[in-house]
């Protein structure tokens, strides 16, 4: 069997127990971090090999060009993207290498959820409630606290659905975002064991 494929079932299994209600509330969890360990020493010549493959996987993603530093042996590398913060840092620890790889997608979760929520939900749930309304207190001759439920379960319904769009989006965009951070940590720990 695969050893990716057994690792990424271990790392599934060990990330279960520890959804938070942020994370089920949102659809996926807002952070990530991925991380493997090389069992040989990271070296200043291993940056060479490293760096090209960190800049494409980050380029395809980030809205400025990646920071990278360096410190000792130490390699970190950051960029900003459309879906959230990532850290790729890359260092030795005790005769090994440590590739640790964050990603934050907290500013997507808060760009969606309020952009969706508060534009759809808001903005459009609030016409509908007053239509609602005014349909219901004149054309169904409701009363006026029966048309302003009516209102009120339009307004709702709306929210709900804005609600449900965000977290879809959200979900699959992070989810991406995981995933392609979980790939790029394989990559590097390929590369520096081949």
């Amino acid at each position: 069997m695969d050893p990716a494929v057994i690792r990424q079932a271990a790392r599934d299994v060990e990330q279960g127990g520890q959804t938070s209600t942020s994370a089920r509330l949102a659809g996926a969890p807002m952070r990530s971090v991925h991380e493997r360990v090389i069992a040989r020493e990271f070296r200043v010549d291993d940056h060479e090999a490293l760096v090209p493959l960190i800049r494409e996987a980050l380029s395809a993603l980030s809205t400025a060009p990646p920071q990278i530093s360096t410190v000792g042996r130490s390699l970190t590398v950051t960029a900003m993207t459309g879906r959230g913060l990532i850290e790729v840092h890359v260092g030795p620890q005790g005769g090994s290498t440590v590739v640790r790889i964050s990603a934050n997608a907290r500013g997507m979760a808060g760009g969606l959820f309020g952009g969706i929520m508060g534009g759809v939900g808001g903005g459009v749930g609030t016409n509908v409630c007053a239509g609602l309304v005014t349909w219901a207190s004149q054309s169904a001759h409701l009363s006026a606290g029966s048309a302003a439920l009516v209102g009120l379960a339009g307004l709702l319904g709306v929210v709900a659905g804005s609600y449900s769009l965000a977290r879809a989006i959200f979900s699959r965009s992070a989810r991406r975002l995981h995933g392609s951070m979980d790939q790029l940590a394989d990559r590097l720990e390929a590369a520096l064991k081949g």
